[in-house]
């Protein structure tokens, strides 16, 4: 593995202030022995390979709340860590309408190398700083960081950001009242992604089936086209989320 294509980078301290923050496609790197998957580089940057912007926002709101941050630093195109296993595009065939040569025809022993390499050990991270936090009764919320495109399939997506967890709404409600409260921007609750579109991997695995308060976050990746815009997003998020996560007790990680 190339040292800069890490699987999972930890910034700050595992036991810092009461949330985890993951940004699971942080990173349009792929390793040199993929060779690109067939593709040119001009792709793999585009936002089929990463999600542009979330990790600035992902650290800038790290900065502010002062807690860990989890994020994979490899492309999804490699394989996306926000999908369980079986999930059809784990390692994806096709991405907007885009043929990923490089991931066609996997053989199984291909394919588990992939799950072995990144995929497990991205969310052993995860599982350790969390493991570690409880141990340490340190209250924890789980926030995952997005963005995502102004339009998909001809369709425009209005929304500037989008809240996503329809089963705790611990965090969900708070955030969205926060947010709802700057006229300028339109707030969405479960799009332009929900569960059904299986987007919610890690906050199941890692928030709900430990009943840790949890929440996905996409900003549209066209409001983050500059360092001071993520700046500014990761100081409204945390503005956002600081109320709630004042108000959880030693138990929330149990």
């Amino acid at each position: 593995m190339d040292p800069k294509c890490q699987p999972a980078v930890v910034v700050g301290d595992p036991l810092g202030d009461r949330a985890l923050i993951v940004c699971e496609h942080a990173s349009c790197a792929i390793p040199k022995a993929y060779e690109n998957l067939g593709l040119g580089r001009d792709v793999i940057a585009s936002h089929i390979g990463w999600d542009p912007g979330a990790l600035a926002v992902a650290k800038a709101l790290r900065d502010r709340l002062q807690c860990p941050l989890v994020y994979a630093g490899i492309s999804r195109l490699v394989i996306d860590c926000n999908r369980a296993l079986e999930a059809p595009d784990l390692i994806p065939e096709v991405s907007a309408g885009i043929p990923i040569p490089g991931n066609a025809r996997l053989s199984e022993s291909a394919r588990q190398r992939r799950i072995d390499e990144i995929h497990h050990p991205f969310h052993a991270t995860i599982e350790e700083i969390i493991e570690a936090r409880c141990k340490a009764s340190q209250p924890t919320a789980l926030i995952t960081v997005h963005s995502f495109t102004p339009t998909l399939g001809g369709r425009e997506r209005p929304w500037h950001v989008g809240l996503i967890q329809d089963r705790d709404r611990r965090l969900l409600a708070p955030v969205e009242a926060a947010l709802s409260g700057e006229a300028s921007l339109i707030v969405g609750c479960n799009v332009p992604y929900a569960r059904g579109d299986g987007v919610l991997y890690t906050i199941s695995r890692h928030g709900e089936a430990r009943g840790i308060a949890s929440l996905m976050v996409e900003i549209r990746n066209d409001l983050l086209a500059s360092e001071h815009a993520c700046e500014r997003w990761g100081e409204r998020l945390a503005d956002a989320l600081a109320p709630a996560l004042g108000k959880l007790g030693a138990g929330a990680a149990s």
